[in-house]
């Protein structure tokens, strides 16, 4: 038998906000803040107990650049339109660019207090997560 059960989820509101510092030709920060709500309604008196909550997102992250930019191509690699014939000539026009990220999620507190009878009873939940990665793009 299937049961279905109305949840009753909510509209959400996210804001977020970030900025970008370009520290000079080979460095980039960056950092930023977002704000998310909860679709899922109090789960006090419910028979679902679906776990969240309000979030917070604070990033920082940074991109480094190697090698030559585009911009600054050789003659020679200009001339040939990106055809090395060899790996050393695709080497020395080559532009290596590497960005980091960290990430922390804070999930409010939230918690429900459950009917008498319920199989999982009243229940408490916070924390946070942290995220960490990172990109490395190659041009030659």
């Amino acid at each position: 038998v299937i049961q279905s059960v109305d949840v009753d989820f909510r509209d959400v509101f996210h804001f977020r906000l970030g900025a970008e510092l370009v520290a000079n030709d080979w460095l980039i920060v960056r950092g930023g803040y977002a704000f998310r709500t909860s679709a899922v309604p109090d789960q006090s008196d419910e028979t679902t107990n679906l776990v969240d909550s309000n979030k917070h997102v604070f990033s920082i992250g940074a991109g480094f650049t190697f090698g030559q930019a585009p911009e600054e191509l050789s003659d020679e690699a200009k001339a040939s339109e990106g055809r090395a014939e060899t790996m050393e000539e695709a080497l020395v026009d080559a532009s290596f660019d590497l960005d980091v990220f960290l990430q922390y999620h804070f999930h409010e507190s939230v918690s429900a207090d459950k009917p008498a009878g319920d199989p999982v009873g009243d229940w408490d939940a916070d924390g946070g997560l942290f995220n960490v990665g990172f990109s490395l793009t190659a041009r030659f």
